[in-house]
């Protein structure tokens, strides 16, 4: 009885060790979509978590990080002195996330002002 326990158990910590990074490496890559005024944005995530969004012709460069634990997940995007999104994000597929930014706080569920963003490879 103890070794099918034990054996469960690592099944699963096996399980969940192997999800993860796939999970992590999912943002990786370039995003692009609409905003709701209709300006193009480009969202580009790179390993070290570094960050460039592209907004019309302007760009910022900075860090991200993402708790991939939270629901929805948590997504910072800190572009030092002129400012820091805290923003909720959701896979729909490989290819499709939401995409959800308020102005002074992070938010909690997704509204109609939900941005898709498709990756592009």
């Amino acid at each position: 009885m103890k070794f099918k326990i034990l054996f469960y158990f690592f099944i699963i910590i096996i399980t969940t060790m192997s999800c993860s990074p796939s999970l992590e490496k999912k943002i990786i890559g370039e995003w692009q979509g609409k905003m709701s005024n209709g300006h193009k944005v480009n969202l580009i995530f790179k390993d070290k978590n570094i960050f460039l969004g592209i907004v019309g012709n302007e760009s910022v460069k900075g860090n991200y990080y993402v708790d991939f634990l939270s629901k929805p997940i948590k997504l910072d995007i800190d572009v030092g002195e002129k400012d820091k999104a805290l923003t909720i994000i959701e896979f729909i597929d490989d290819d499709k996330m939401k995409f959800q930014n308020a102005e002074f706080k992070r938010p909690t569920e997704f509204t109609d002002a939900v941005i898709l963003y498709k990756t592009y490879k």
